[in-house]
């Protein structure tokens, strides 16, 4: 079964809002049963932001879509938290070299 990094609420009746959200690693039963994507019967999570990458020969850029979350190597949606950063469809990429770690990943990811 797949595991996910979520929120839940943990109870506290001393707390002002009687409890707090806390993060948790937990299975997540209701996947769809391909678990390659985060989506199931209750929800579809998708990801609309768009990179923008510079042109081969560095002319300009060329909008390239993020894409959704994709599982790790074992299957599970284990995001870190304060991961997301700031808006990145106003920024430019920079152009990848040969020994960039960065650019190989996002290029293995498409």
């Amino acid at each position: 079964m797949n595991l996910g990094r979520v929120h839940v609420w943990e109870r506290n009746p001393d707390a002002p809002l009687g409890g707090r959200a806390v993060c948790r690693i937990v299975p997540l039963p209701n996947l769809d049963a391909d678990g390659a994507r985060l989506s199931g019967g209750y929800v579809r999570v998708r990801n609309a932001a768009w990179l923008n990458e510079p042109r081969a020969g560095g002319e300009g850029v060329v909008p390239t879509p993020l894409g959704n979350a994709r599982p790790n190597d074992a299957g599970d949606f284990l995001f870190e938290h304060g991961r997301g950063g700031p808006r990145v469809d106003s920024t430019h990429c920079a152009a990848p070299s040969t020994d960039d770690a960065t650019s190989r990943r996002r290029a293995s990811a498409r």
